[in-house]
């Protein structure tokens, strides 16, 4: 790299100092000479025991395209219609794009084709599970569902995660410069990268289509295993977005505690993985992952108030509403007035699939009564995720609030997990007894009240000389008198 490492550190988004540290570390970050750029060649994310699926031949499919397809809402299954695997979209209409490229893509003209394959074209097969050419029933349920899940970790951001390869709104293929990044999932690391990797990207080159796309590669992952595609494909993404491993002081890749991984390391093993500041134990890397993807994406509006004075009415008892933890310490309140008698609180996360958890948003719900900031319940378990459905007294008829704040878990880092990466999409609903017609809920203090302001700072002592002492001026005399007495200045 020589004299040019100043300038690759810069366009990888990271300090000279912090690049050398990175390559001395972290054997799976290379340098392309050619264009001067880092990449990553996930070789630690290859799930070991796949060469058998190492060839995986291209699919014979076809499929209709709509102007738009729905969103999954928050909460709810994923779509069981197949039909739509190609046309899903987190958030239409959103200015910037990630593209999950399922169906077999040619990349010819970038920088991977002069770097890597002498300017040959580089064909990604779509993906496969099998050696069958056509797109079984269970693959295009993989693909809606590892689209699921790299959307929940994009959750937070205004950004719209899609396998539609056009542009609804033109019909024409996505232009990404300046808005956007291309995942082509497919095919093997052995095809013409030539060596065992789970994925390869360059680092910090959002909306740069010379350097598109992130590759992943089923066939060093489990055959196609969704949770380890998504996983991967996330994490490639992330170097896109001009993000490191995320690994210790004796690995290049953090892997797990107690059930939480962060996506920058691997978490194919663990239910819970989530981007990372590098609060864990011994963690070699600090990036703040949030900040830096926001950066280029922008994160998405706060969608409820986050105080009693801004809570979004509930429509009525058992209507759901959705939600988003767009920002860690973000709270969503809820407000219904009810009569006495049990309230029943469901809450919904990103569903799992095939067993495996996709939500990235350990959440606490918690009911208050109006004019105080002391719970009637909180749901927060002390392992794993709250979700499903819980009960409580309402102890009179009045106005009550929900609140849905994102949360860690235990204090000690080499076991727990901050609230930092708690973000993610939720359904909820509260089932009560409507409070009788016309009530109106009664006044009270701001909610909850604010502190007292603080009591004033004393005045620190004054220090000052007794009569017939030296001074210089009236101040340092107790009398605030100093005179000129026979050539010298005393306190009268």
């Amino acid at each position: 790299m020589g004299a040019d490492v100043s300038a690759v550190a810069s366009a990888a988004g990271m300090s000279k100092a912090a690049l050398q540290a990175e390559l001395a570390h972290d054997k799976d970050l290379g340098y392309d000479k050619k264009s001067k750029r880092l990449l990553y060649a996930c070789e630690s994310l290859l799930v070991n025991g796949t060469a058998a699926a190492a060839s995986v031949k291209a699919h014979s499919h076809s499929h209709r395209r709509s102007l738009r397809a729905s969103s999954a809402l928050p909460g709810d299954p994923d779509p069981a219609d197949t039909s739509l695997a190609f046309q899903l979209h987190s958030r239409p209409g959103a200015s910037k794009i990630i593209l999950l490229d399922f169906d077999g893509h040619i990349t010819t003209g970038k920088v991977w084709n002069s770097a890597f394959t002498g300017g040959s074209t580089i064909t990604t097969p779509p993906y496969s599970t099998d050696a069958d050419p056509a797109f079984s029933n269970t693959e295009l349920l993989n693909i809606i569902a590892i689209w699921r899940a790299v959307a929940e970790d994009f959750a937070a951001f205004d950004v719209d995660v899609t396998t539609e390869d056009r542009d609804p709104a033109t019909n024409a293929p996505w232009n990404l410069s300046g808005r956007g990044i291309r995942a082509a999932i497919g095919g093997s690391s052995n095809d013409w990268y030539g060596a065992g990797a789970g994925g390869v990207a360059y680092v910090n080159v959002f909306g740069n289509t010379n350097y598109e796309p992130a590759f992943v590669f089923p066939a060093q992952l489990g055959s196609g295993t969704a949770k380890y595609v998504w996983e991967a494909t996330s994490h490639e993404l992330g170097h896109n977005m001009g993000l490191s491993h995320d690994g210790t002081s004796t690995a290049g890749y953090y892997s797990c505690h107690n059930g939480w991984a962060p996506i920058m390391g691997v978490g194919y093993y663990q239910p819970l993985s989530q981007w990372s500041k590098g609060e864990y134990a011994d963690a070699k890397t600090t990036q703040d992952d949030l900040a830096i993807i926001a950066s280029k994406v922008g994160y998405r509006a706060d969608d409820h108030g986050d105080s009693a004075a801004t809570a979004t009415a509930l429509a009525g008892p058992g209507a759901p509403t959705t939600g988003n933890i767009e920002r860690t310490g973000d709270v969503d309140w809820f407000t219904f007035n009810a009569a006495a008698g049990t309230a029943s609180l469901t809450l919904a996360l990103a569903p799992a699939y095939g067993g495996q958890a996709r939500s990235n948003v350990d959440v606490r719900v918690q009911v208050f009564p109006a004019c105080s900031y002391v719970p009637l319940a909180t749901w927060d378990p002390s392992t794993g995720l709250f979700a499903g459905t819980q009960s409580t007294t309402l102890p009179a008829q009045g106005t009550y609030y929900v609140t849905v704040q994102g949360v860690g878990q235990g204090a000690d880092a080499s076991t727990g997990y901050s609230n930092y990466g708690s973000l993610g999409e939720y359904k909820l609903s509260v089932s009560y007894t409507a409070a009788s017609a016309g009530y109106v809920s009664a006044a009270c203090a701001p909610f909850p009240p604010a502190p007292p302001p603080p009591s004033p700072k004393p005045p620190p002592p004054r220090i000052c000389s007794a009569k017939g002492a030296p001074c210089t001026a009236n101040i340092n005399c107790c009398s605030n008198n100093c005179k000129l007495q026979k050539g010298v200045r005393l306190c009268a």
